[in-house]
């Protein structure tokens, strides 16, 4: 016998929570389910048991996050040289006591 098929929106109102949850569920390896065409998917009634049992029980997340990768800082600037030796800084200061 076949087992009945459910749709997100099924799947959203089984659970009070919008469609777009049940499909982040679903991209985050938490929510099994069955792709049925491209862009097509649908939930068994046995898949939601064991999803709903699991969630009751605390069992953790099945997706594994890696830390995140520290991003370095850009170099400093260096202090411009100008012609005559002086820094820039030292140009500027010349300027304001004008």
């Amino acid at each position: 016998m076949l087992e009945r098929l459910l749709t997100p929106e099924d799947v959203a109102a089984h659970f009070h929570v919008k469609r777009k949850t049940v499909l982040d569920w679903t991209r985050q390896g938490r929510l099994p389910y069955s792709r049925i065409a491209d862009k097509v998917i649908r939930f068994t009634e046995e898949d939601l048991r064991a999803f709903a049992e699991g969630k009751k029980h605390g069992t953790p997340k099945t997706v594994d996050r890696k830390p995140a990768t520290r991003i370095p800082s850009p170099p400093r600037r260096k202090e411009v040289e100008s012609t005559e030796g002086s820094s820039v800084r030292a140009l500027r200061e010349e300027m304001r006591s004008w």
